[in-house]
């Protein structure tokens, strides 16, 4: 009897990295209410659970993938999700929004000032 636990854990289509089986975090927009998990385990004759991933809860959330071996031995792969409430989301995005805004107008300037000495010259 096999005791691989090992698995690829795919969120959103991109694939999480556990080192030392370590937690994972990934950040969640306020619209969702879970992630959307694949996986592949390496045994075929192990198997895998997902806990806690209905209803998300603006905050920091939990969800296991929990593994288990054809043995019987179990491991944990902990992804630790940040939901963002609408607040913060739209904070980030005017964040986003401003610091766009600043580096086109610098580039604006940059390109007037450029063309503007080399008129002169």
């Amino acid at each position: 009897m096999s005791n691989n636990k090992n698995i690829k854990i795919l969120v959103d289509d991109e694939e999480l990295i556990f080192n030392s089986f370590e937690s994972e975090t990934i950040y969640l927009s306020n619209d969702k209410s879970k992630l959307d998990i694949k996986y592949e385990l390496e045994d075929a004759n192990a198997k895998a659970e997902v806990i806690g991933n209905d209803n998300l809860k603006v905050g920091t959330n939990k969800v296991i993938v929990k593994v288990t071996a054809e043995n019987g031995d179990e491991q944990d792969y902990t992804i630790m999700v940040k939901k963002y409430d609408k607040t913060e989301e739209n904070i980030y995005s005017l964040i986003a929004l401003v610091v766009f805004i600043g580096l086109s107008a610098g580039i604006g300037y940059l390109i007037y000032y450029l063309v503007k000495k080399t008129k002169k010259v």
